[in-house]
């Protein structure tokens, strides 16, 4: 995400438009592949080997975007100088141009977590424990990749060459989960038979909390991007603010992810009191 909105903020710019725009592209992505994995993950009986496959696709595509930079950005420079004064049609490609880069990947990237929360349940009998745990190891991970592209990879090696090592670890963990998958000897048909039930109904209170997690999603990315914006203006238009409000921004998530994975299981209701609490503190 850091190597990526730098390369196109250098077409971009610098503005809060154009970090609105990427960011909300890999959001947007992250949700979509969230969702589609999320339909078919209580049907895989190898999820180890599907999350490895996933790897191996994402350092694939990772691995050309470079090169579809170097193709699509001078497209976007030719086009955004002949209709510079149009701010609707600028503002459309702009996201046009973000989703052809950055939607394939970012939809593998949110498929991995339903289907190694699939992994975690079929071995483990606190499912929504083991949730809360792989979220917050992987924005713990997600954290420190912040800090390794904005303070080290990004200035030391450049853009193509961060992109195409971490591509390569993509890859290496791709085949990694694929290899301990076909190691896994263990039957996983009698645990699989209590997970096949039938589609659950949501009521109304819990239609509630969905659309009251949606705003304080909503509202942490307009946090996101609103203290972007301050930082950049104090420390300029470099990587370095992005870095600092993201990476705190992710450490923040992460804390409180473990936080709550290692809270005592606790009934439905106490747990919206908590939730609704927690929403109202941050506000």
């Amino acid at each position: 995400e850091v190597a990526w909105t730098r390369a196109l903020k250098l077409e971009f710019g610098s503005t809060t438009l154009a970090v609105s725009t990427v960011l909300s592209v890999f959001m947007g992505g992250l949700a979509i592949g969230a969702h589609l994995a999320s339909k078919r993950a209580d049907r895989l009986s190898k999820p180890l080997f599907s999350y490895g496959i996933i790897e191996v696709f994402l350092a694939i595509y990772s691995l050309s975007t470079p090169l579809m930079f170097h193709w699509f950005l001078p497209l976007f420079g030719i086009i955004g100088t002949r209709f510079s004064e149009n701010f609707l049609f600028i503002s459309i490609w702009r996201l046009l141009i973000s989703v052809i880069l950055l939607l394939p990947a970012t939809v593998l990237m949110g498929a991995t977590l339903p289907v190694l929360s699939r992994f975690y349940a079929l071995s483990k009998k606190d499912a929504g424990r083991g949730a809360g745990i792989l979220y917050g190891v992987n924005t713990t991970g997600a954290f420190f990749g912040v800090l390794l592209a904005g303070f080290v990879l990004l200035p030391q090696l450049g853009l193509t060459l961060s992109i195409i090592i971490t591509a390569s670890c993509n890859l290496a963990l791709g085949f990694w989960a694929c290899l301990l998958s076909r190691m896994d000897k263990h039957p996983r048909q009698v645990i699989d038979k209590m997970w096949i039930e039938e589609p659950r109904k949501y009521k109304q209170s819990d239609l509630v909390v969905l659309v009251a997690l949606a705003l304080t999603g909503c509202a942490a990315m307009i946090c996101e991007v609103a203290w972007t914006r301050v930082l950049t203006l104090i420390l300029g238009a470099s990587v370095y603010a992005f870095t600092i409000v993201l990476s705190t921004f992710l450490a923040g998530l992460g804390i409180g992810a473990w936080s709550v994975a290692f809270i005592h299981r606790i009934s439905p209701s106490k747990a919206r009191v908590v939730f609704y609490g927690l929403a109202l503190s941050a506000a």
